[in-house]
């Protein structure tokens, strides 16, 4: 380790609490977890002999905070030198500014900067117009951070200190003119199988960060141990309309022309310290050409420690057959997240990259095949609008969703939410060329919309709608959106209630009937959302002549426990069947194999729920 530097630095990861405005803005934004090079960022600093730690606020307002008074004392206002602050997904944006500020009314001295995909991609308009930031780290940011704090420690001490010697920075000078220095640090592989992913030891109540750390799903056990972000490669190779991390955009982020993979070697080492630290999750979402191999050499490398550990696989494309049964033979349970995003293939060929494109048959061969593994799951992701989305569209694509549900019941569960059109999207870059009619433009417009969205407006979804189809009016899609909503809100609240009617004579049927039938008037986010669709379903299940005493039992039971329940947002796939009798489901999981000769037939005491 170098010579002790006396610089003192924080780094905050902002979550879903805003220190600045606790009570006004809590709501759940989907950033719990921190940014995977947000760690190795840190311990590289500290190898270099900084003073140095990672204050998560979300954990720190629950176990410190409690008024202005503890807040300066948890940041140790008084002595540190300059605070650090990860801006990488827009939902932050407006928590970190706010933040920002209220650090700055504390100590206006205190040398705040950020880094991260957003702060990235808006760094001179931040700079511009707030004046709560002194600089913003554009791209890969081990190399210039060091640099950043080399340069703030010669000024604590008054040598010579010139931020121009500083990659990748845009930040603000004396006489307030905004200076941009040349981005020209992209980190190489060398550089990034050297950092040190997995000691966690850096941030404050790290054993907290690791316990809460764990997979959004319903799938146990995989959901009930730590969960470890495992960074096998950066950048992305490819170009689909909705995300915000496509080949485009991390070229105007990053400066990255391809994605840089990590040895085998590196990544195990990565897998043995997160082992050694508690996670018993391992989670990927990296592809590109020929990862299968490489995923397949890690998993050889650590099979004396695999078969204690889960796996969750991102996976942009299908995987192959090697890949799965090697997830398999090497994990005890295995997740593998596909987004289809639609079941049009038309539209599936115009928003994915060539390259990843799949039909709906190849999706339900891979669903047969990972059936056959008694450890392996899925997730399915769907979103609206997808360019070109349509009503008849959109409704297709939930019929779709819920046919998926009853042929692989127990085995996936499924999102289908609005995008919110990341910064750096090719929804965001070329609107026009996509029928976009979208609301935010500069980092400004993602704030009032933040704003909108957590603070003036509760019980939103997590995930923002910035943008319309050009080709629909306001009123249309405002009716798609609460059909969507009414799907998922239904499904949410009554869920034994809907696996019991999808297994009915024509179920799936009926329940797109309820969902395109029923009244949109509706604020699914409050709490009289409960009561007019417990209303609206007994009307539907009335006015179509549905004979079925325990169908109205269940609808009844249902909304007395979640009246009685006290409950809290939370961000997990919410489409799912559930079966009271788990008898019952392996039968029906033998019917999708043909092994059960005859078939099971759902009979109405098959769903007496207690």
């Amino acid at each position: 380790m170098s010579d002790k530097k006396s610089l003192k630095v924080k780094l905050i990861h902002c979550g879903n609490i805003n220190i600045a405005n606790p009570q006004a803005d809590k709501e759940q934004k989907n950033i719990f977890f921190m940014p995977m090079g947000l760690i190795g960022l840190a311990n590289y600093a500290r190898s270099k002999g900084f003073d140095i730690e990672i204050l998560h606020m979300d954990i720190l307002y629950n176990n410190e905070i409690q008024g202005e008074k503890s807040i300066y004392d948890a940041l140790d206002i008084g002595n540190v030198d300059a605070i650090g602050m990860d801006c990488h997904w827009a939902n932050q944006s407006l928590v970190v500014i706010e933040t920002a500020a209220f650090i700055k009314k504390l100590r206006p001295d205190v040398f705040v900067f950020l880094g991260g995909f957003t702060a990235s991609l808006f760094s001179e308009e931040i700079i511009e117009k707030y004046k709560q930031i002194d600089a913003v780290v554009r791209g890969d940011g081990e190399i210039p951070f060091v640099e950043l704090l080399m340069e703030l420690e010669n000024r604590k001490h008054g040598r010579t200190s010139n931020l121009k010697n500083v990659q990748n920075l845009v930040y603000r000078e004396a006489d307030c003119n905004i200076a941009i220095n040349n981005f020209s640090y992209v980190a190489t592989q060398r550089e990034v199988d050297f950092l040190d992913y997995a000691d966690i030891s850096v941030i404050r109540y790290w054993e907290i960060y690791r316990d809460l750390s764990k997979y959004y799903s319903n799938f146990k056990p995989t959901n009930e141990e730590p969960m470890f972000l495992l960074e096998a490669a950066r950048g992305c190779p490819y170009s689909c309309t909705f995300c915000g991390g496509n080949c485009v955009a991390q070229v105007k982020m990053n400066n990255r022309t391809g994605p840089i993979v990590r040895k085998a070697e590196s990544v195990e080492d990565t897998i043995r310290k997160a082992y050694a630290m508690g996670y018993r999750t391992l989670y990927t979402c990296m592809e590109f050409e020929g990862c299968d191999e490489f995923y397949v050499s890690v998993f050889d490398r650590i099979k004396d420690i695999s078969g204690e550990m889960n796996y969750a696989y991102g996976s942009w494309s299908l995987p192959t057959r090697k890949l799965m049964d090697s997830l398999s033979e090497s994990f005890k349970h295995v997740v593998i997240e596909i987004s289809p995003e639609t079941s049009n293939h038309d539209l599936r060929l115009l928003n994915k990259d060539k390259r990843l494109f799949y039909t709906n048959d190849q999706l339900e061969d891979f669903l047969d095949y990972i059936k056959s593994k008694k450890n392996m799951k899925s997730q399915l992701f769907f979103g609206y609008f997808v360019a070109n989305d349509t009503y008849e569209t959109i409704c297709s694509t939930m019929e779709y969703i819920l046919r998926l549900l009853v042929k692989y019941p127990g085995m996936i569960e499924i999102e289908y939410a609005n995008f919110s059109t990341d910064p750096g999207s090719l929804f965001f870059f070329d609107p026009e060329k996509y029928k976009i009619d979208i609301k935010v433009k500069c980092f400004s417009d993602y704030l009032n919309c933040l704003e909108e969205n957590y603070v003036k407006s509760k019980g939103r979804d997590a995930d923002m709608t910035v943008f319309k189809p050009s080709y629909l009016s306001e009123e249309e899609a405002f009716e798609i959106d609460r059909k969507v909503k009414r799907f998922n809100f239904t499904f949410s609240r009554f869920r034994k209630a809907v696996t019991h009617l999808l297994y009915m004579k024509d179920g799936v049927k009926l329940m797109m009937k309820y969902v395109e039938t029923s009244s949109t008037d509706v604020d699914f986010g409050s709490e009289g959302a409960i009561d007019i669709v417990k209303d609206d379903i007994t009307s539907f299940i009335e006015r179509e002549g549905i004979n079925s005493h325990e169908l109205i039992r269940l609808v009844n039971m249902e909304y007395k426990k979640y009246k009685e329940k006290y409950h809290v947002s939370k961000p997990t796939t919410q489409l799912y069947l559930e079966f009271e009798d788990d008898e019952l489901l392996d039968k029906l999981s033998l019917n999708r194999q043909g092994l059960n000769n005859p078939p099971v037939i759902l009979e109405e005491d098959d769903f007496c729920f207690s």
